[in-house]
């Protein structure tokens, strides 16, 4: 009995660290998607100049989270058509993207009142001040990466020891 909770034990911790390492791997793959999105955006402001509507439809296509996000953005502009594009902009992306650190999230929230609302410059500068944030926030996760990832898995596996010698 005591080997099988021993056992039970181990495989409840490193399935804990594998978890915290899809996280990771998560943030980092949303971080990439969010900086092409903003990249993409950027093109679309300087080549064709669309309308933030125009741009929403645009981007929805997208089969990633961020596509995800403005197709969000599409419906609920539909449904609450009294309400801020930059209300809406900021509730979504606090909600869709909250695995992002503060900086990061704080930035892309900030881009719904920008787009649309200013000059073409100043427009094109926040998505820029934007990707480098995110470029900078993903920069940090890929360094940090392998050392977070030897952490989640060998902190759970050195709990599950302890309680095994314990145990047994």
């Amino acid at each position: 009995m005591k080997l099988a909770a021993a056992i039970f034990i181990t495989a409840s911790a490193l399935m804990l660290g594998m978890e915290r390492n899809g996280e990771l791997n998560r943030r980092m793959r949303l971080l990439e998607e969010l900086i092409n999105a903003v990249q993409r955006i950027r093109c679309e402001l300087e080549s064709a100049s669309p309308t933030v509507p125009q741009l929403i439809e645009l981007m929805k296509d997208t089969q990633n989270s961020a596509g995800d996000f403005f197709a969000a953005l599409s419906e609920q502009l539909e449904w609450r058509e009294d309400a801020p594009l930059a209300a809406i902009w900021r509730e979504l992306s606090e909600r869709s993207f909250d695995a992002l650190d503060r900086s990061s999230l704080d930035c892309v929230s900030a881009l719904g009142g920008c787009l649309g609302r200013y000059e073409l410059s100043s427009q094109l500068m926040q998505l820029e001040h934007c990707r480098e944030i995110l470029s900078l926030s993903l920069e940090k996760e890929r360094e940090q990466y392998a050392a977070r990832c030897k952490l989640n898995i060998c902190l759970p596996l050195s709990a599950a020891a302890a309680a095994l010698i314990i145990l047994i």
